[in-house]
């Protein structure tokens, strides 16, 4: 059995709490144009890049310990539970989620560590950090075949960037030597303020602009350090079982109360205290 890494199951159970902090409300309440759901909008939107850096990171590790095959299965897997949540959230099947995301994005990180290629790896990171920059609000709307890489919440060709630093990362990782990564961080937060006071581009939360990038990559590295100090395993309570928080939540918020026929009826405040109660009795039934 592969040994668990922590600090990895913590991030990644930040990340679907983070989530959660989003979809909770949407899901539940009929006004969500208030100051306190902006807020759960600018936080959660840090989990979707996490997970895909996530995804890079543990695809290469995987991919040195067990090879491609696995990679590849798991890859399958977790495409057929992005599908089943398109379902529950009564979306066109193919409509590309968080989950049919990190699958395509499993296998394109898996593709460049088999044909061991630095150039490749290279040629395609320098051309997605071009695209951010280039066409970072490009999202087709036509769902259809040849809009495969534009298309749904999370279309493919602006967001993989975020798994292919995750892959960056897990290569350079055997160096050890973390001195940098505090003052990288601090300046990738320092340029994505830069390029949005000059205006160059507008901060969207909802698209995968330069300023929101280069400030999540930055809190990312920041939050990387203050949690691989952490040593309770609540978070990674919830890392270690993030598949099925994340679809079992769609199921719960999204799904059934439309197969019973009820509304939106709650407001922003209870919307959160059913999210931190959710919270919780996750928590308990999950660990360990």
């Amino acid at each position: 059995m592969t040994k668990r890494i922590q600090t990895i199951d913590n991030l990644r159970g930040l990340a679907i709490i983070l989530m959660l902090l989003q979809h909770i409300p949407l899901f539940l309440v009929e006004n969500v144009n208030t100051p306190i759901y902006s807020l759960t909008i600018i936080l959660s939107r840090f989990s979707a890049p996490l997970f895909f850096i996530l995804a890079g990171y543990c695809t290469c590790l995987s991919f040195r310990k067990t090879g491609p095959t696995h990679i590849i299965k798991r890859s399958a897997e977790v495409f057929l539970y992005g599908i089943l949540t398109n379902i529950f959230r009564q979306q066109s099947l193919l409509s590309i989620n968080v989950l049919t995301s990190i699958s395509v994005f499993m296998i394109v990180c898996t593709i460049i560590l088999y044909i061991k290629s630095k150039y490749a790896y290279a040629i395609l990171f320098i051309g997605l950090l071009s695209y951010s920059f280039m066409g970072p609000e490009i999202v087709s709307s036509i769902h259809h075949p040849t809009d495969i890489l534009n298309m749904g919440e999370y279309p493919i060709a602006p967001w993989l960037i975020y798994a292919i630093i995750g892959l960056g990362i897990a290569w350079i990782d055997k160096m050890k030597n973390k001195k940098l990564l505090v003052p990288f961080s601090i300046v990738s937060i320092i340029y994505g303020l830069t390029v949005l006071i000059f205006g160059y581009y507008k901060l969207s939360f909802i698209s995968n602009t330069p300023p929101f990038m280069f400030m999540v990559l930055g809190f990312i590295g920041i939050i990387y350090m203050l949690i691989s100090m952490v040593k309770s395993n609540v978070l990674g309570t919830f890392g270690k079982n993030s598949l099925f928080v994340y679809v079992s939540h769609m199921f719960l918020f999204s799904f059934i109360p439309v197969i019973i026929g009820i509304g939106k009826p709650f407001s922003i405040n209870a919307a959160i205290v059913i999210y931190i109660a959710t919270l919780t009795a996750t928590y308990y039934l999950l660990k360990e």
